[in-house]
């Protein structure tokens, strides 16, 4: 888990969703999980996968994922 240092407050009935920069799929790198739902109150933490056999460091300034902001759908029942 790489730490962010990032802390974000979500009104309800939205959510986000952490995926890859292109730029890591030709480093064999992938973002996994990466849901947050809006009542998250921790830190934002990125998972990666290396589906390589290179070791890979991640640095401080890359930019391995970003984070898309959705709006949690209200069907009518």
């Amino acid at each position: 888990m790489i730490d962010t240092g990032l802390k974000i407050l979500f009104p309800y009935g939205m959510y986000s969703q952490l995926i890859s920069q292109s730029s890591m799929a030709k480093k064999s790198l992938m973002v996994a999980g990466g849901i947050i739902n809006w009542d998250y109150r921790g830190e934002v933490k990125v998972m990666i996968h290396n589906l390589s056999q290179e070791p890979y460091e991640v640095k401080a300034k890359d930019k391995i994922a970003q984070l898309l902001v959705h709006q949690q759908p209200h069907p009518e029942v």
